[in-house]
């Protein structure tokens, strides 16, 4: 996830944040491992995810990784929302809240069975949490 605030400064000025946001997110998260339909090329790939994820001695790392994501998204958002980073939460809660939103897909497609892709999952839980997380329908 580390290259999304790159990939959300490179997307088109006047596209909607959330719609960005969610672009730059799929874009990260379908890389060379990833196949067309979405799923994993390599299980080594998931096996990963999955070490970081769950493994208490990995998982400290992936937060503080995480973290430094998230400031680094917050100042994307802030560049394209005219707010600053240091004087407006906006950019931070919409940054940390796109990572917790992302950790939720990636655990939930480790779970999938049978095997979901990652990308729809992205899209999503993002549009739920751009809806406002919406009370789901009973199931």
């Amino acid at each position: 996830m580390q290259g999304v605030a790159d990939d959300l400064r490179a997307r088109p000025a006047d596209e909607p944040l959330t719609e960005a946001i969610a672009g730059a997110m799929v874009t990260r998260f379908t890389p060379e491992s990833v196949a067309d339909d979405g799923h994993p090329r390599s299980r080594q790939w998931v096996d990963g995810i999955r070490l970081m994820l769950t493994e208490p001695e990995v998982q400290g790392e992936y937060l503080r990784a995480n973290m430094l994501v998230q400031r680094e998204l917050a100042k994307a958002i802030a560049g394209r929302t005219g707010t600053d980073v240091l004087d407006d939460m906006y950019p931070n809660l919409v940054a940390a809240a796109t990572g917790a939103a992302t950790t939720v897909a990636m655990e939930h497609w480790l779970r999938a069975d049978p095997t979901v892709a990652i990308g729809p999952l992205l899209r999503e839980v993002l549009d739920q949490l751009w809806a406002g997380l919406p009370t789901p329908p009973k199931r």
